[in-house]
């Protein structure tokens, strides 16, 4: 099976909160526990590793410590990530939870990194690649779009130029600009 899309790095803080800062009011939490877990497309390739599909994601991600964490928790579960296209321009989209007493406070987002247009093609060219090769070994395919500007463009070149896989889902904030793909099943945001 075949998840291309935006990968991302979920994280948790938690900890437990006593007293409110003199520098705001804000909470104090007194970390005791860091949890971290793959999000986005990651998420989706990590749950149909574990119903027990053979699964390879395409996605973008940076040559950061994020990026590092990543792909070592998709291989420990079995994800294969031949796939993930690593580069030193972009940063891996992480989400950050600050969790005090099992309330979130906070979300802490580290978006990716806005990208000029001579930047942004040889990405695309290389996530084409790696989504061709990927998609040309699988007979399904999930497509999780978190409105990344490098997935639409690549992904519609390769996909118009290969034979259409017997499934695809497609889970996007905008399900509309997958409108070309004709999925079978469109998870609406």
């Amino acid at each position: 099976m075949a998840v291309v899309g935006d990968a991302i790095l979920d994280r948790w803080w938690m900890g437990g909160s006593r007293r409110l800062s003199r520098e705001a009011p804000a909470p104090i939490v007194e970390l005791s526990t860091q949890h971290d877990a793959p999000g986005g497309a990651a998420n989706t390739a990590m749950n149909l590793r574990a119903l027990g599909a053979e699964v390879r994601l395409a996605a973008v991600i940076g040559t950061d410590a994020a990026g590092d964490r990543l792909l070592e928790l998709l291989a420990d579960a079995g994800v294969d990530v031949t796939g993930v296209v690593r580069s030193p321009i972009v940063r891996t989209v992480t989400k950050t939870r600050i969790v005090a007493d099992e309330q979130v406070l906070v979300r802490v987002d580290e978006p990716p990194v806005v990208l000029e247009p001579a930047d942004r093609m040889p990405l695309q060219r290389a996530l084409a690649e790696t989504a061709a090769a990927a998609l040309g070994e699988s007979s399904a395919l999930v497509v999780s779009d978190y409105g990344s500007e490098l997935l639409t463009a690549a992904f519609r070149r390769v996909f118009e130029r290969m034979p259409r896989p017997h499934h695809v889902l497609v889970d996007a904030h905008d399900p509309g600009s997958w409108r070309w793909l004709a999925p079978d099943v469109v998870v609406p945001n």
